[in-house]
């Protein structure tokens, strides 16, 4: 019996558009893939995980960030006052590193200038109560867009052996977007370009 004839070149040319068929099927999925990561990626940017009245996380229910990135920003600016400016004896070192989550290395060269004037060390050996008082209405948030600007007017309170003196001072700089770390900065924000103003004791 007679083998049938095997044309090679037709062969080979089919082999060909089978490799080329795969391959591009190949490269049309990753890119696919590719895609459809990078677009879950600025979903997942793009979303927070709603506070409960403590501030804390609750890991349940997703919102959109850019309707709600005013209230994390002031919420973000206010914890981080409260950790830098308002602490006693027994826990300004707790307290100042945590703050310290919060913003760049302009929040650390501040701590750092008054670490080094002996600040800290006369808060922990004369038993000197630091607090800090901001309404709501003195957190100004300005922009639409990352960077944001913001200003904030406080009033501190330094008090030791019974008596208080009180200081108005203000302070600004830059809100940028990082990474979120649960419970060190929950809102995934960053202070930058910090600078306290005018201080000015109240009489």
């Amino acid at each position: 019996m007679e083998k049938p004839k095997i044309d090679i070149y037709k062969t080979l040319i089919i082999n060909r558009l089978v490799v080329w068929g795969l391959m591009i099927s190949f490269v049309c999925s990753s890119a696919i893939f590719a895609f459809s990561i990078n677009n879950l990626y600025a979903k997942q940017l793009n979303t927070v995980l709603v506070l409960d009245s403590n501030g804390e996380v609750i890991p349940m229910k997703w919102m959109q960030r850019d309707e709600n990135i005013k209230v994390e920003i002031k919420d973000h600016l206010e914890k981080f006052h409260n950790y830098f400016y308002q602490y006693d004896a027994y826990n300004v070192e707790k307290s100042l590193e945590k703050s310290l989550w919060f913003g760049d290395n302009s929040v650390e060269q501040l701590y750092i200038k008054r670490k080094n004037d002996g600040w800290y060390t006369k808060v922990s050996n004369y038993g000197i109560k630091q607090e800090i008082e901001i309404l709501p209405e003195n957190i100004e948030i300005q922009g639409n867009s990352e960077p944001y600007s913001f200003r904030v007017k406080a009033i501190l309170s330094i008090t030791q052996d019974e008596q208080t003196v009180r200081y108005s001072f203000e302070t600004t700089g830059l809100i940028i977007f990082v990474s979120r770390n649960y419970p060190l900065n929950p809102h995934g924000l960053l202070i930058t370009r910090f600078a306290e103003l005018n201080r000015s004791e109240i009489k």
